[in-house]
């Protein structure tokens, strides 16, 4: 294995941002094919799963000082925003706009 300034940092953050990824993946799988996107009870877990996220992957970019982890959050949140028009209104979108306001200020400075 490559050992690069990039890869010591993001060992120790793997274990819970895998944990992460892993339980939203599922949870998104489990039910995508369902109502998630038309059930709000059943989104509002998942947009705080999101959140969740979303601030480990920018802890995680802080950390190593590199972009990826952000352009990543960043891909997540278009896509559950894009598939979550049912809950334009509540607050739980309202979290996951502002977040991803956040992420692309984030972007441009870095």
């Amino acid at each position: 294995m490559r050992r690069t300034a990039y890869s010591a940092p993001t060992q120790q953050c793997d274990g819970f941002i895998g944990r992460c990824v892993l339980n939203i993946h599922l949870f998104y799988i489990g039910g995508r094919g369902s109502e998630l996107c038309h059930n709000h009870k059943k989104f509002k877990k998942f947009a705080q799963a999101s959140l969740q996220l979303c601030k480990s992957y920018m802890e995680m970019s802080s950390t190593t000082g590199t972009k990826r982890e952000l352009l990543l959050a960043e891909m997540h949140l278009k896509s559950s925003l894009k598939e979550a028009m049912d809950f334009v209104d509540s607050e739980e979108y309202k979290q996951l706009a502002d977040c991803l306001v956040e992420l692309k200020d984030l972007i441009g400075a870095a």
